[in-house]
């Protein structure tokens, strides 16, 4: 619906007059700043002055800790502030995105809201901008005109909903405004999709599809499933979410509180702006390898699930294949649970604590107190208190031990000597033993396991990769439940709230670990079983996470790729899935055969796509191996390789395999299939149809002789 020159002028008046408000907010802030960095210069050199005395009396340690109070008091204020200004910056770039007109029943005036990224009022109190987050902006999202309401924290709100506007705004410039009906409308979505990658992800508050707006919204269940095909915004709606958790509960949940677990380190980096494009600060971010690597200790080298992947695209024997897909099973799973509850009933066995004919405990005594006394706490718990037991038993010792060569004359030196060293000796070998008694070695139950429920070909492998010094990406997670079901987690009980993106590439193992150590976690879960690309591990239907009660959204609509890629990654998968499409057109995507000359036909591609715009393009091989062969043949500065150690995101030219394209997006996509390395059977279509939906505008699939199956 056209608005008329007066209402355009209206709102116009009313920008100007609200960035007019923001940098007077913003030239004042910025004084305070400068002050309140002067402070505490001045600050901590009186406090380097005063620390040049030694403290020796009572009242001068009593002023320095009140000036270091003082300073850090200073420090947080001026933090405070600083992050006040970035949100103002935010906000003065692009003030608001939407307007709803609400009047409540019983009640004449009709409110005007604003909504932007965060909340802004005037000196009188009045606010100017609402933030999106706000229990009343979710009308924006997800109501008509007409009858409308929402639920506030003091209850449920009922009146009308007069008027519902979009913007898209420039600092001081209004680009477009127009009435929106349900939807966040299309002419707004177009644009917004239409524009080339010239970035990392970005804030989809001015999008938001009352779909996604549920799942980011929800405050009722402590899991949330998020089902939907390629580009359908999963990982922004766990993103939103999360902004949106930190603005609803912010007294009990802050950054620090939150966890994100994304397929790689450049997957992290991509996403990493989002959150303060909404004012917020970031998450923690990590992988599974990384959580491995932190829970388990760096004793052992772990290959990753990235080596794996390599392994399993370049056709590992089947025996190989069968232990990955055993291991990441739930009846794998269920078999080390079995085992560790044995563990805790009387299987694990303890020995003499005995050196020489020195004690501190022998195996029937250990014994009795691990699986008797001790027997209503965790084995975790256990081990600590029988620790805590057997070093006080080996303190005395050593008190004994000092006591009996103190009474060797001095002038008997070399006896003297012996009992010393004696007792250190003595003293050592025993703390060791308590060491081994009461520090288990994860890895080494594991292979007991592996032997006690009959897999010896595993166990024996297993124990060849320890005399290695190294642990197979397939036993990491196993490892991991055996240390988290005996009752290891307090490295990471403050974290709150989980997020796992990609969950369909975990297995049913990674799954049980991860909800084991974040038990009293509430989580955001995202998934599309299309795109497990692990055959042997990944999930063949979200159903198979079996965690109680989790809200599952169910996403059906695609808003990366233009109509006729959607289309093409659509017909790849050939099944009636019913999926949507924002109606934008592009070009179709291109198919060639390469007669042999495939490196000039990727050169010729690449200068195709930036002739057409294209910021970020990506050549995507099945394998590491094909990604390095045609990198180190096409030798240009223009074009970089992405391996699997890389924590940036990078814009222009890459080369990268497919495993690592996961969750990225670019503007041009060019899938280069090789005859050695092409995609065949039905154990890669998945895959293929990943590789093809990474595309935002521009999509060619490269071949030589053999056109990759499932491609029309």
């Amino acid at each position: 619906m056209a608005l008329s020159k007066k209402e355009w002028q209206v709102e116009i008046d009313r920008l100007n007059s609200v960035i007019d408000h923001i940098t007077i907010n913003m030239d004042l802030l910025e004084k305070k700043i400068n002050n309140s960095y002067d402070l505490i210069k001045r600050s901590n050199k009186d406090m380097w002055e005063q620390s040049k005395s030694n403290y020796s009396d009572l009242d001068d340690v009593v002023e320095a800790l009140t000036l270091l109070d003082g300073i850090n008091s200073d420090k947080a204020r001026h933090s405070n502030e600083v992050k006040l200004l970035n949100k103002l910056g935010l906000l003065k770039k692009s003030a608001y995105f939407g307007r709803i007109d609400f009047k409540e029943d019983q009640y004449d005036d009709v409110d005007r809201i604003y909504i932007g990224t965060s909340t802004f009022d005037d000196k009188d109190g009045d606010i100017l901008i609402y933030d999106w987050r706000a229990a009343v902006c979710g009308m924006f999202y997800e109501q008509e005109k007409g009858k409308a309401g929402f639920i506030s924290p003091e209850g449920e709100i009922r009146g009308e909903l007069v008027l519902k506007r979009q913007y898209r705004i420039f600092y001081r410039e209004i680009q477009s405004m127009f009435e929106s009906s349900l939807k966040i409308d299309d002419e707004i979505l177009q644009s917004i999709l239409s524009e080339s990658k010239d970035s990392k992800m970005g804030i989809i508050v001015s999008s938001i599809q009352k779909e996604q707006n549920k799942a980011i919204r929800n405050e009722n269940d402590r899991i949330v499933l998020v089902d939907g095909p390629a580009g359908s915004g999963k990982t922004s709606i766990a993103l939103h979410r999360i902004a949106w958790l930190l603005y609803r509960y912010r007294e009990t949940i802050k950054p620090n509180n939150v966890i994100v677990y994304s397929p790689n380190e450049i997957f992290n980096d991509y996403i990493s702006d989002v959150l303060p494009e909404l004012g917020e600060e970031n998450m923690n971010m990590s992988t599974f390898i990384s959580l491995a690597r932190s829970y388990l200790g760096h004793g052992y080298s772990f290959k990753d699930k990235y080596y794996q992947m390599e392994g399993i695209l370049r056709h590992i024997s089947e025996k190989k294949s069968n232990a990955i897909k055993e291991k990441g099973s739930f009846d794998f799973a269920h078999k080390i649970e079995e085992y560790v509850e044995q563990l805790g009933n009387g299987l694990y066995r303890f020995s003499d604590l005995t050196y020489e004919d020195k004690s501190v405990g022998s195996e029937d005594e250990i014994n009795h107190l691990f699986f008797k006394d001790y027997s209503t706490h965790s084995m975790a718990l256990r081990f600590e208190k029988l620790r805590t037991l057997l070093l006080k038993r080996l303190n005395y010792l050593v008190v004994q031990m000092r006591r009996d060569y103190m009474k060797i004359p001095r002038m008997d030196y070399e006896r003297r000597k012996k009992a010393v060293f004696l007792a250190r000796t003595t003293s050592l070998q025993i703390r060791e033993m308590i060491d081994r008694c009461t520090r288990p070695d994860f890895p080494a139950v594991y292979y007991d396991f592996l032997q006690y429920a009959g897999y010896e070909d595993y166990a024996e492998k297993f124990k060849n990769n320890l005399e290695q010094n190294y642990i197979n990406y397939e036993d990491i997670a196993p490892i991991m439940l055996i240390k988290a079901l005996i009752g290891y987690k307090n490295r990471i009980q403050n974290i709150k709230h989980v997020v796992v993106d990609e969950v369909q590439d975990y297995s049913a193992v990674e799954l049980i670990v991860i909800t084991k150590l974040y038990e009293n976690s509430s989580y955001t879960l995202l998934g599309d079983t299309n795109q497990a690309i692990n055959y042997l591990t990944g999930l063949d239907t979200l159903d198979e996470i079996t965690i109680p009660g989790a809200f599952i959204v169910k996403l059906t609509k695609s808003y990366r790729s233009t109509k006729q890629i959607s289309e093409f990654c659509n017909r790849i998968l050939g099944n009636d899935n019913n999926y949507e499409y924002v109606d934008r057109n592009g070009d179709e995507p291109a198919v060639i055969k390469t007669n042999n000359d495939i490196i000039e036909q990727i050169k010729n591609e690449i200068n195709i796509m930036k002739q057409k715009k294209c910021r970020s393009i990506a050549v995507i091989t099945r394998t590491a191996l094909s990604a390095d062969m045609i990198y180190e043949e096409i030798k240009s500065d223009d074009i970089r390789r992405v391996n699997v150690h890389d924590d940036t995101y990078m814009l222009g030219a890459v080369v990268l395999p497919s495993y690592l394209s996961k969750g990225l997006e670019y503007d041009g996509v060019i899938l280069v299939c090789r005859d050695e390395d092409n995609y065949k059977g039905e154990k890669d279509k998945k895959l293929l149809y990943t590789c093809c939906s990474r595309a935002l505008h521009q999509l060619t699939i490269l071949y030589e002789n053999e056109k990759p199956d499932f491609i029309a």
